[in-house]
């Protein structure tokens, strides 16, 4: 069963046809020099106050993202390597062998490189791939790279910089994308985070038990296989930050828990910036403590950290996980920003961003003119783990059938009434994982599901842009069709779009139901999909380790989860079908739904 048949629009063929249109729109004779990148502009700056001038001496990190000179070539690849028929079935390429067969050319990137030099700006990083660079320097070399203005704005109480412009680039080079221009949007972690319920401790009862869950009673209600435990396996976390207090708050829980200590590697992104954010502590908290919660037995965890949660920063560290020859075949990433479309004029009215039903308040934010800038990229390498064979999670969102559209990014249990998705979860080429909420029978181990519902902010719907991958083909209920593709164009309207979540774990109702994990030293709960999506990392860790010695392993998680749910008799054996329960737009239905996908895992 192929990922994607030769033909169908996806990433690559995305970003080829967003540079024919690009070259197309630019007037005059300056198109034959330069053209403008349209994605990389808030278009709706205008509802924004200009407030000053950016210093030239400001110091930033921006990313350029570069196309591959063969798309096609690189689908049709993909599609092979997931079709049982082919002789290349679950052939997975190497980093290295990547970067050979369908990186940026050499000459290419001397090219790119000889337009960075000429502005000023450094190159900090290049991935293997050649295909994404981050460059440091002042705003004044920004500005000189990309013939726009930096400016301070205000909108809603937040303060940013932004570009007054498209930015504009050489007409001949590859560049598809310049991230970090402006600074009110970048990724949001999903997390949720209390005190531990005393429940969970207590003497069983007939009564339900609604406390935060342990791994032992979930590898329980999971049916989680008790000889396969993740070993010879290791799993990635994409995170920005500090790092000393997690990992101790990691080994905490495993001496809690009688876990062997799990070692973990840090690898940074850029070498040369600060890591001393501790803001999303809480974020990795769960992430860690959950993935080996769920596979105590994993080798390590690997922490591909930015400096900061800017799509700049986060796009970079994603990039050195997918070049690292020795990188873990898991990523999970529970973090999200907005699906936007730059060019549709549909979300560019107001009357689609209703708030709290408010018709005064002016409910459109500067952002929904841009399209989040991470996502061209970021799913360009995303595609790149797939060939690999690896697997990225990604939580759904805590926003039920709308995403977190309003900026500075929040993080918050909210359902805004925007009917789109969170990326990166709804990437063909990641596991979108949305949230339930679960009773157990008692507070043993060996506790029972005794109820498991919808999360009302469950992140699911269908993106009104993204091309449905062909394993979602032939889902009942996985039904919904694109209006154009992420450019504006109509070249998908009809089509099948991408729908999210594909499965679902535990995410507690922020109340009084979740996961117990230490916190600064103290036992503390954890929840939302931030939870839910490190839980499907460890146990897909557990899948993992049970590939024969020998072998390329299973590959990307989507193509085995999607041939298993589409046989009915497998299906019931392999997943917990949640059938109760919404997210506002969207109820639980029998099989596949667009708010916990195809269930909890069996």
């Amino acid at each position: 069963m192929a990922v994607m048949k030769a033909g169908r629009r996806t990433v690559g063929t995305l970003v080829f046809s967003m540079l024919v249109v690009a070259l197309s729109a630019a007037p005059g004779v300056a198109s034959a020099r330069l053209r403008p990148l349209r994605n990389d502009y808030l278009s709706a700056l205008s509802r924004a106050t200009r407030t000053g001038d950016v210093s030239a001496k400001r110091q930033m990190r921006v990313g350029v993202a570069v196309g591959h000179p063969n798309p096609t070539g690189e689908d049709a690849f993909l599609a092979s390597l997931y079709d049982p028929g082919s002789p290349r079935y679950h052939q997975f390429l190497t980093p290295s062998a990547y970067a050979k067969r369908f990186g940026v050319t050499r000459a290419s990137i001397r090219a790119v490189r000889r337009w960075v030099a000429g502005s000023g700006l450094h190159v900090a990083y290049q991935s293997r791939a050649r295909d994404y660079l981050i460059l440091q320097g002042t705003a004044r070399q920004v500005e000189r790279l990309t013939h726009t203005t930096l400016g301070t704005y205000r909108y809603a109480g937040a303060s940013f910089i932004a570009n007054d412009r498209p930015p504009r680039i050489p007409a001949k080079l590859p560049v598809f994308s310049v991230l970090g221009l402006n600074t009110y949007q970048h990724f949001h972690t999903m997390h949720t985070e209390g005190v531990a319920a005393s429940a969970t401790h207590a003497a069983p009862s007939a009564a339900p038990s609604i406390g935060s869950r342990t791994p032992q009673q979930l590898w329980n209600i999971y049916e989680q296989p008790p000889e396969h435990t993740g070993q010879g396996v290791s799993v990635a976390i994409l995170g920005e930050g500090a790092t000393d207090s997690v990992i101790k708050d990691l080994h905490t829980f495993d001496q809690k828990n009688g876990f062997p200590q799990v070692p973990v590697s840090v690898v940074h992104t850029p070498t040369n910036a600060k890591f001393d954010d501790t803001s999303g502590n809480g974020e990795w908290n769960i992430d860690m403590q959950a993935i080996h919660g769920m596979a105590p037995g994993i080798t390590k965890e690997v922490l591909y950290f930015a400096p900061s949660l800017a799509d700049t920063d986060l796009v970079g560290s994603t990039a050195t996980w997918v070049n690292d020859p020795t990188g873990p075949p898991i990523m999970n990433a529970s973090l999200g920003e907005c699906e936007v479309s730059p060019l549709n004029p549909v979300l560019n009215q107001q009357a689609f961003y209703p708030i709290n039903g408010n018709e005064n308040q002016q409910a459109t934010p500067v952002s929904q003119g841009l399209s989040n800038s991470s996502e061209p990229a970021q799913g360009m390498l995303l595609k790149q783990a797939v060939i690999e064979g690896r697997t990225f999670f990604a939580s759904s969102g805590d926003a039920g059938s709308s995403c977190a559209a309003i900026y500075p990014a929040l993080n918050g249990v909210l359902n805004e009434g925007v009917p789109l998705t969170e990326d990166p979860a709804d990437s063909p080429y990641a596991v979108g994982v949305g949230g339930t909420v679960l009773y157990a029978d008692s507070n043993l181990p060996s506790a029972g599901r005794l109820l498991e519902y919808a999360w009302t902010h469950s992140g699911g719907n269908a993106s009104p842009f993204i091309t449905a991958p062909d394993y979602q083909h032939g889902v009942t209920n996985l039904n919904r069709t694109c209006v154009s593709d992420p450019s504006g164009a109509p070249s998908n309207a009809g089509q099948l779009c991408r729908g999210v979540p594909d499965v679902a774990a535990l995410s507690g109702d922020v109340i009084s139901n979740g996961y117990t994990i230490v916190s600064d030293g103290e036992e503390s709960s954890g929840g939302g999909t931030s939870l839910s999506s490190p839980l499907w990392a460890g146990m897909w860790a557990r899948v993992v380790g049970t590939a024969p010695a020998g072998t390329t392993g299973y590959g990307f998680a989507n193509e085995a989860i999607y041939k298993i749910a589409k046989d009915p008799a497998r299906y019931r054996r392999s997943f917990f079908d949640v059938t109760v329960g919404s997210n506002g737009l969207n109820a639980a239905q029998t099989g596949y739904d667009y708010v916990t996908g195809f269930g909890t895992p069996n």
